[in-house]
């Protein structure tokens, strides 16, 4: 039982940490096209 619980909670936390990690990329890359767009801008 102990060890069960212990494989849900791992499982658990590591999609946990993969979705997090998934949407700081996708904030990041948006994050940096953003900062593109305004460079080109100011370049115009």
């Amino acid at each position: 039982m102990v060890t069960a619980l212990t494989i849900l909670a791992v499982l658990i936390a590591s999609m946990f940490l993969a979705t997090m990690g998934a949407a700081m990329h996708a904030m990041h890359r948006e994050q940096v096209e953003a900062t593109e767009k305004a460079r080109r801008r100011i370049k115009g």
